[in-house]
């Protein structure tokens, strides 16, 4: 669960110097590609789980290429999950990765002509769960770099914007924000009705709001007497619930929850066979890449045959040899449940008997013709030729 601590005047503040320090410490001239996070900044309790998008400003360039290289205290913070879903990038050359032992984050990806020239392109975003009291700063290694779609793979000017993030301790009277529907925070679901039910104290006042932002802060006016609330037809992607408790004539610090919702499956995707000597001995396999736009792919799953269904990754190794015939089918399964399915089959022609039948009678029937004109021409030639003979002894007499 996701709380966040109301902001004081003077942290604030102390915010506006902190980014300040972030945008000129890490951006080094203008006009340069940014690679930044989302937010940049963030106030949270041990416990908590945040999400960190990966963005990029092309400034107007044309991008296709981009590897980002990430450090952050693995003491303070833990990496929980990486998500895909929504990003700019089509092709992996490296799938997000990451390391809490050694606090690395890592991606490299690409994406087909003629690339990516928008302010907020998104890459990807990253599940974090704080573990101590502390400042958490997430920033970008110089490895990081981003190439040109100019035909040449030139790189372009970068600059690197990471985050700083300060982590407290748990107040007391902090009410607890749980939900029926959408239990844990940091998993997708497909329902997009909401309940959602808190901790009471003994005569306190609420004022509640549901939106995107992680760090929204209610205002202090009275919502309805109550302890729970519950919304319809929510929109996919990640909301938050935040909630401010008016007790013993005090508002005290907002709590906060996240909610991740995906509806819709994958995109339809064309899964291909094919066969090279340099993969599996020469063995037919399958290529498939589907995108999921809003929580991303979580894994796949391939039946052959009408079999038994395997978890799979590409490229897939058929296990039949033959494959004059074949029904291939492929599931893309995203982080909230919904599944995309495709197949791929095949059915080598076949001739029909009566049709084999006549193809043979015809063939030997044009054989035998060529043979008759081939006997009438030796017969003719040889005719000739005994005529001319007969016509020489005469002239010869």
């Amino acid at each position: 669960m996701a709380r966040l601590i109301n902001k004081t005047r003077k942290y604030f503040i102390s915010h506006i110097f902190i980014a300040a320090f972030l945008f000129f410490t890490f951006i080094p001239g203008a006009m340069a590609s940014v690679l930044f996070l989302s937010p940049q900044t963030g106030e949270l309790y041990t416990g908590d789980t945040f999400i960190v998008e990966i963005k990029l400003d092309a400034q107007k360039e044309n991008i296709n290429a981009i590897e980002a290289d990430m450090v952050f205290p693995p003491e303070i913070l833990e990496a929980v999950d990486i998500n895909i879903g929504g990003s700019i990038l089509s092709h992996w050359i490296e799938y997000p990765d990451f390391s809490n032992q050694k606090g690395l984050i890592s991606l490299s990806g690409g994406l087909p002509f003629p690339g990516f020239n928008g302010d907020n392109g998104l890459l990807a975003s990253v599940t974090f769960k704080t573990k101590k009291q502390g400042e958490a700063i997430i920033a970008f290694q110089d490895s990081s770099q981003i190439l040109l779609n100019d035909g040449q793979g030139g790189k372009a000017s970068l600059a690197l914007s990471g985050g700083h993030y300060k982590i407290n301790s748990i107040p007391e009277k902090l009410p607890k924000i749980f939900s029926s529907t959408h239990p844990d925070p940091a998993k997708w679901y497909s329902q997009n009705t909401l309940k959602i039910t808190w901790s009471k104290l003994d005569t306190a006042i609420y004022s509640y709001i549901l939106d995107r932002y992680a760090f929204t802060v209610p205002d202090e006016y009275p919502e309805d007497p109550g302890t729970s609330k519950a919304y319809s037809d929510i929109g996919e992607g990640v909301w938050y619930f935040h909630l401010k408790t008016k007790y013993q004539g005090e508002w005290l610090t907002p709590a906060h929850f996240r909610i991740q919702i995906d509806t819709e499956p994958p995109l339809s995707f064309e899964p291909r066979i094919s066969q090279s000597d340099s993969v599996a001995g020469g063995q037919h396999f399958i290529s498939f890449n589907a995108i999921d736009k809003t929580s991303g792919v979580d894994y796949y799953e391939v039946s052959e045959k009408e079999g038994h269904w395997v978890i799979a990754q590409s490229p897939y190794i058929l296990k039949s040899k033959e494959i004059d015939e074949y029904f291939i089918r492929i599931k893309a399964i995203d982080k909230a449940g919904n599944l995309q399915e495709e197949f791929i089959s095949y059915a080598a022609p076949t001739i029909h008997k009566k049709n084999l039948f006549l193809r043979l009678l015809g063939m030997s029937v044009l054989l035998l013709i060529i043979c008759v004109v081939i006997i009438i021409y030796i017969l003719r030639k040889k005719r000739i030729e005994k005529n001319l003979r007969k016509k020489r002894k005469m002239s010869e007499k």
